[in-house]
């Protein structure tokens, strides 16, 4: 055995690869597939260890990612991913780096994996994903991996691998609603380097924050000039736009009348006051003790209370992430029914009720609830519908057959991720002309 995998790597490193195949693995030619990325200039190769085919109960094996970078720049934050259907009875590693990867340089990532003695016969389907800094390998490969109770069993079909290059992309091709609202005026906050140890990066923030200002333009119909992007907003940014216990801030300058669409997004940390059960946004100069939420955090409420006071003919705000507090017992989660009132003249759409986790999408490089989000407003343009309101985008979002429930569990077993609406289901968001 150990001589056949040594003869199986050299074959793996040696052999040319096969693109945009089914492809069988085999004993004599270990499986290769590879797709080359133009934009990226990244080269993708995959191989399962173990000859046989079958992933059996007990057995140990790897799944090995060959990247090659063909361009000729560096590509930077080369991370790999698997995720799909996942069993309890088989362990695997689902995340690698490999950093930086210099022009005409290769790359090896290895994702163990462990079957226990328990592991039913079934096929389970799962898919790698490769992403870079600046972009995303277009495709993903998709393995199903055959695991097996009985080795003398030869009724399942063995394991395969193929390219998959179904899009699953939200900022490509976004439609035009053909629509210009002059007058509203969007703050869209993407906060993910942080200057505290205590809170680490939000990955794909300025993604989410950026995508988020194209649907507004193209979509939702907004001014490019009215559109205000923060990228890693420290505190006085969010109480000069948005105001203090005083009073509404700047943004209030730019609501000119009860005509005027105000929409507000946020990617990045939230935290909670569990002293005074207060949910906070974390500017990225805030630390994470008590105290410094309490000084430089900004509180839920009083975002709220400010937006309401705004003479606005609608309030759209939508948050990606939790709100999330350290006590004696352990962590304890706030969401925005825990703070009493609701104003009624805004809606508002959150990643997760207090019971869950905002996670990442990997795949599409945003934050999951973001990338749903943002899909439904896309589907639905597609699709021909002429008017979107609030209810009409959560009732996709919370959907557990292809929300963000349903990809949740998916892609990270065991959790949950429940989205949160407040608000009029009825507000019209959307009007295609």
């Amino acid at each position: 055995m150990g001589l056949y995998f040594l003869a199986f790597l050299h074959l793996f490193f040696t052999n040319s690869p096969c693109a945009f195949a089914d492809v069988v693995f085999s004993k004599s030619e270990p499986m290769n597939v590879s797709l080359v990325y133009q934009k990226s200039s990244l080269s993708v190769s995959a191989c399962f260890s173990d000859p046989d085919r079958y992933m059996d109960a007990g057995q140990e094996a790897s799944i090995f990612v060959e990247i090659s970078n063909l361009g000729a720049g560096k590509a930077y934050n080369v991370t790999g991913y698997i995720y799909g259907e996942l069993q309890k009875e088989l362990t695997i590693e689902q995340r690698a780096s490999v950093g930086i990867i210099p022009p005409g340089g290769k790359r090896l990532i290895t994702f163990n994996l462990k079957a226990s003695e328990q592991l039913p016969e079934h096929i389970i389907p799962l898919s790698l994903a490769v992403t870079e800094k600046f972009g995303l390998f277009p495709a993903t490969i998709d393995i199903t991996l055959s695991c097996r109770a009985n080795k003398n069993n030869t009724a399942l079909k063995p394991t395969t691998i193929k390219t998959s290059m179904h899009s699953i992309s939200i900022d490509n091709d976004i439609p035009s609603a053909g629509r210009v609202d002059s007058s509203a005026v969007a703050v869209i906050i993407g906060n993910s380097d942080y200057e505290f140890s205590s809170f680490g990066p939000v990955e794909y923030a300025h993604n989410d924050a950026r995508t988020m200002r194209e649907y507004l333009i193209r979509i939702f119909g907004y001014d490019p000039e009215k559109i205000f992007i923060y990228q890693n907003a420290a505190s006085g940014a969010f109480h000069e736009i948005f105001g203090t216990v005083t009073g509404p801030g700047e943004l209030a300058h730019y609501v000119t009348s009860d005509t005027t669409d105000v929409f507000v997004y946020y990617s990045g940390h939230g935290s909670a006051d569990l002293e005074t059960m207060t949910p906070y946004f974390v500017p990225v100069d805030c630390g994470f003790s008590p105290d410094n939420l309490r000084k430089k955090g900004y509180p839920v409420d009083l975002l709220l209370n400010n937006l309401a006071e705004l003479s606005a003919h609608s309030i759209t705000l939508v948050i990606d992430t939790s709100f999330k507090g350290i006590s004696e017992t352990g962590t304890v989660s706030l969401d925005c029914t825990d703070l009493g009132a609701y104003p009624e003249n805004i809606v508002l759409f959150t990643a997760t009720s207090k019971k869950g986790t905002p996670n990442r999408f990997h795949e599409s490089m945003h934050g999951l609830f973001t990338y749903v989000f943002l899909k439904s407003i896309k589907d639905m343009i597609l699709q021909g519908k002429k008017t979107i309101t609030a209810g009409d985008i959560f009732t996709r979002v919370s959907d557990e057959n292809g929300g963000v429930p349903y990809l949740d569990h998916r892609i990270f077993r065991g959790q949950q991720q429940y989205p949160l609406f407040l608000g009029n289901p009825g507000q019209v968001l959307i009007e295609v002309e």
